[in-house]
């Protein structure tokens, strides 16, 4: 069976950013922390995304791997060091909070969500506040 995050011809071009993020989100949920970075990590996920030139979804697999092998005091994976130099040209912020912004007023929402961002997604400039509340 094929693994729900493996790059397919139909999942790179039918599939947008954000829902390639909630596709993670929900598959985390699932299979829990461990059993999640013991499937990206076999299935070397995120270098089949990078060789097919999706790098932001690489970048966002690998920020979830770094959060989540934190929070489980686990050790980072080294395979992917080269990956973690690099990061997106512009932040990618959710449409569901750049609507939030523009309704509320950029400045104050603005910071305050950044401040809310978990570190491992900011780093590679993308914005995420919560991996955890999916439906």
């Amino acid at each position: 069976m094929e693994h729900p995050l493996t790059p397919t011809a139909k999942s790179i071009f039918c599939t947008d950013f954000e829902n390639y993020k909630s596709n993670v989100c929900h598959l985390l949920h699932n299979l829990g922390d461990i059993n999640f970075l013991q499937t990206i990590l076999e299935d070397d996920t995120i270098s089949q995304l990078a060789k097919n030139n999706l790098t932001g979804y690489a970048l966002y697999l690998v920020a979830m791997v770094d959060y989540i092998s934190k929070e489980n005091s686990v050790p980072l994976c080294t395979k992917y060091d080269w990956l973690r130099k690099l990061k997106l040209p512009e932040l990618a912020i959710p449409v569901s909070i750049q609507l939030y912004i523009d309704i509320c007023g950029k400045d104050e929402t603005y910071q305050k969500i950044y401040n809310q961002a978990i570190p491992e997604f900011l780093k590679y400039n993308i914005l995420e506040g919560d991996i955890r509340n999916v439906c």
